[in-house]
């Protein structure tokens, strides 16, 4: 059923609206609404700025990851992850140039542009993992919500959001701070999670972080609204993830027929059922992958005393077998150390009598 509520659409202002869900993937009440006029899917009522602004510099990562601070595996996983974003945005920057990477979380894509030579620059309001960036990798990070970072116009090649928009209470504000920094022909790189996944299931979905919720359509748009151009080399959009890159160029006047997109996001989440989900792949390959990761990744740590050590191993590897090799390089380096055991599960001679 539609209603129309105080909450104007971020994207093409429309207070009509319609209610999809009324509970968060923890069961806790949160009431989301799908736009009528756009397809954009947000919660109703937004967060305040002053609550979401407290919520992310000392909740959310306590929240959703459990921690003040990133541990080691958290360090590992987004190193591999800072990997496959440079490679998809080295075309898109010039060497040297300068970046500003918004959100940048516990610094692993800032320090690895600043080893290969970019001129990085990271916003980061949480207190714990911005601070722990910080001390642990000597990066420029300004610990604030980018609404209240002073930076200069048109300072930037490129500008980078990794799973950031989502979060905030006004993303078209962050697209026009975006287009203010670039430089003429800047790029601006977005990467969102998915509303038409269905990698999770359906009461999965939805949760109080994650504001709102784009489809490639609706991200397209947003960028048009700020006066972006869909950049030549268009990212290709994973079932799971949005990826998109914007054009800093002259604004112009665009006709949208945003309703047909209200109507198919709407008929996507409608078709996504539980049973559906169960009945598919999707969860036991992702139960497979996680039961992966908890046997491979431990031994990627031992002997590695820090976030540091365990990102200049990653990428100080090549790119096209990094996992692999830094797995070796850790095992070798913790074996000859004497802390974990052989492939065949047992001590060799030299480590038996050491212990």
């Amino acid at each position: 059923m539609t209603n129309s509520t105080q909450t104007v659409c971020n994207l093409c202002g429309s207070t009509e609206h319609e209610r999809i869900s009324d509970r968060d993937r923890d069961g806790q009440v949160l009431h989301t609404v799908l736009c009528t006029g756009c397809g954009l899917v947000f919660s109703d009522p937004i967060p305040t700025e002053t609550q979401l602004a407290e919520y992310y510099a000392t909740r959310y990562r306590k929240s959703y990851k459990g921690v003040e601070r990133p541990k080691q595996y958290h360090i590992y996983r987004a190193g591999l992850s800072a990997l496959r974003r440079l490679e998809r945005i080295r075309s898109l920057v010039p060497e040297g140039g300068r970046v500003l990477d918004i959100g940048s979380g516990g610094g692993e894509f800032l320090y690895l542009l600043t080893q290969r030579g970019y001129r990085a620059t990271g916003i980061e309001p949480d207190l714990g993992y911005g601070g722990y960036s910080i001390q642990e990798y000597g990066i420029d990070v300004r610990q604030a919500p980018l609404y209240a970072i002073d930076l200069p116009a048109e300072e930037f090649d490129l500008i980078t959001t990794h799973h950031v928009v989502e979060h905030l209470r006004d993303p078209f504000q962050c697209f026009q701070r975006a287009y203010e920094m670039l430089k003429p022909g800047g790029v601006f790189v977005v990467d969102v999670p998915n509303v038409e996944s269905v990698e999770h299931a359906p009461h999965n979905r939805f949760h109080y972080a994650h504001v709102h919720n784009f489809n490639p359509t609706a991200m397209e748009w947003m960028g048009y609204k700020a006066g972006f151009d869909v950049h030549p080399i268009k990212m290709q959009s994973l079932n799971d993830e949005v990826r998109a890159a914007f054009l800093k160029t002259e604004p112009r006047d665009r006709k949208l027929r945003m309703e047909e997109n209200y109507r198919r996001v709407r008929s996507l989440l409608r078709n996504h059922t539980p049973m559906k989900h169960y009945l598919s792949l999707t969860p036991w390959k992702r139960l497979a992958a996680a039961a992966h990761r908890f046997v491979t990744e431990p031994h990627a740590f031992r002997g590695v005393k820090s976030g540091r050590e365990i990102l200049d191993t990653l990428y100080g590897c090549d790119r096209d077998s990094t996992e692999n090799h830094f797995l070796k390089t850790s095992a070798h380096r913790a074996a000859d150390a004497g802390r974990i055991l052989p492939a065949n599960g047992h001590a060799s001679g030299k480590n038996r009598r050491a212990a």
